[in-house]
């Protein structure tokens, strides 16, 4: 029994806490070894730090911890065309935590072929963009960050540029533009095209028909790869409810180097053949199609036309033209805008954000980057008096004729806070008058409708008098949720001056009117 009695206190003293032996502290410090020092002291590279690699027969796999990389890298598969693993045919990355939102790199070497996928969120809307150096590029946006609704371009460098856009975003229902080059400015020169030349030829060694001749007035645009000569531009719109089939327009094409226009009109309902005019000017070749007019120097020929359709009047015709020869000098001017945009500053943005990648930073990144820099981590004391000051300043507005706010006598620092107390005040009154001229509103329409009624009450319809009840209904509910708004707010500005008070209190640039208080109060004890 003894000795089921020691068991039993021991086993308690052991579950209270006591006669338990810990391991003692080691005699050394915990040793810490933080990336940065890691890469620098082995000479590790940006490619190989902290990266785990598998090789497999035709293709090996990298991936990083996030952040680890500089570049934000979180995993590289390389895929190679022969087993001695030197020939990459195509190199796949993922990104996490880059400030550009790329997440995504495909390089293919062997075609020339780099993608890259990006997240929402950046200001010029680019959602991927894909290049095959040296042939084109195509570039494709989110259409809902965008102001110009782009969704695609496609450039074929020296070619041809072709652009989509949300149709239903546009104002006027634009969906497609694009333009056709016959080739760089230089070239056509040299082949002696300006002036015009028909036995001359292009760089594809084709003789140029005598009506393909380049003008004075051809106009030219500059693109990837040099000054081009425009051959053709075209648009397409989406259907317009609002206007009849026969004149909402579906697709203008301009024909620069024979100075004609040709514009297809949308198809009607069961309609099979649409409406295509084709305005050609019957001036010299160095006349721009814009200086014609229906005084004889334009012909207007119908390619094709729907039998059912209203026939097109002369004035009609010629409204048509000048809407085409305006919407031809817009398309020109966006194109040159759209270039610029897309190709010079978003290529340029994009060199520069290769140039030095950025990591969205977080809070464990940002205390590593302040020991590494040697700046002390301080945590910002939010309960300073002047914090509040410095984040919103309400006195601001009151301190403008104050020579030094910190330091104001006790009759500056009242007429401050009186003026910050009456415009309080003010805003709170101008709300109540507001409430007020709202309830004085549905009283007086309550009033009117008894006394319409009152009038009227000899019919004895059960209607009339269900529709008076529900009126009334309606007032009084309206009545009632106003005066409550009133009494709240009142209740509301008392509450809003006391806080006002308290903060008056606590800021030192008002201590003179409370200190002098204190000082008066001392002296009458």
């Amino acid at each position: 029994a003894a000795e089921a009695a020691a068991a039993a206190s021991e086993l308690q003293l052991e579950e209270d806490g006591e006669h338990i032996l810990d391991l003692p502290a080691a005699w050394v410090k915990p040793l810490r070894l933080p990336r940065y020092a890691i890469r620098d002291g082995l000479g590790l590279d940006e490619d190989d730090s902290f990266g785990q690699r598998e090789i497999r027969s035709l293709c090996t796999e990298t991936r990083w911890a996030p952040r680890a990389h500089p570049r934000g890298v979180v995993c590289r598969v390389v895929r190679y065309a022969d087993d001695a693993r030197l020939c990459e045919e195509e190199v796949v990355e993922h990104f996490a935590d880059r400030e550009d939102g790329l997440f995504l790199r495909v390089r293919r070497p062997a075609e020339g072929v780099t993608e890259e996928h990006f997240l929402p969120g950046r200001e010029d809307g680019l959602r991927s963009l894909v290049e095959t150096f040296g042939l084109e590029r195509d570039t494709r946006f989110f259409a809902s960050a965008r102001t110009d609704a782009l969704v695609r371009r496609l450039e074929v460098f020296g070619r041809k540029i072709s652009e989509w856009y949300d149709g239903e975003a546009t104002p006027d229902r634009l969906e497609f533009r694009s333009v056709t080059f016959l080739g760089k400015e230089s070239v056509v020169r040299q082949a002696g095209l300006f002036p015009a030349d028909p036995t001359a030829a292009i760089t594809t060694g084709d003789p140029v028909p005598a009506d393909l001749m380049v003008t004075s007035v051809t106009p030219t645009l500059a693109a990837t790869g040099g000054v081009y000569v425009i051959r053709k531009m075209a648009e397409k719109f989406a259907r317009n409810p609002a206007l009849p089939a026969h004149r909402d327009v579906a697709k203008l094409k301009f024909l620069l180097l024979t100075q004609e226009i040709e514009a297809r009109y949308h198809t009607a309902e069961g309609r099979v053949v649409p409406n295509t005019r084709l305005y050609k000017s019957r001036r010299a070749a160095t006349t721009d199609v814009s200086e014609a007019s229906a005084e004889g120097h334009l012909d207007v020929t119908m390619l094709t036309e729907d039998s059912f359709s209203p026939v097109a009047t002369p004035y009609e015709k010629e409204v048509d033209f000048r809407n085409a020869v305006l919407e031809q000098k817009r398309c020109f001017e966006m194109l040159k805008q759209t270039y610029k945009g897309c190709t010079e500053v978003l290529m340029g943005t994009r060199e520069a954000e290769e140039a030095a990648p950025r990591l969205v930073e977080d809070a464990f990144a940002e205390a590593s980057r302040r020991v590494r820099e040697g700046v002390a981590l301080e945590d910002k004391d939010d309960g300073d008096d002047g914090s509040a000051t410095r984040r919103v300043d309400y006195l601001a507005p009151f301190l403008v004729d104050v020579p030094d706010p910190y330091n104001m006598d006790e009759q500056t620092a009242l007429k401050v806070q009186m003026k910050c107390e009456k415009a309080l005040r003010r805003r709170h009154i101008d709300r109540m008058d507001i409430i007020q001229r709202h309830l004085q509103a549905e009283q007086e329409a309550l009033q009117r409708r008894q006394r319409e009624f009152s009038r009227t009450r000899g019919d004895g319809s059960e209607e009339a008098e269900a529709e008076f009840q529900k009126a009334i209904s309606d007032h009084m509910f309206r009545i009632g949720v106003l005066r409550a708004r009133a009494t709240r707010q009142e209740q509301v500005m008392m509450e809003k001056l006391q806080e006002l008070m308290a903060t008056f209190r606590a800021d030192n640039r008002l201590s003179a009117i409370y200190e002098g208080k204190a000082s008066a109060a001392a002296g009458r004890r």
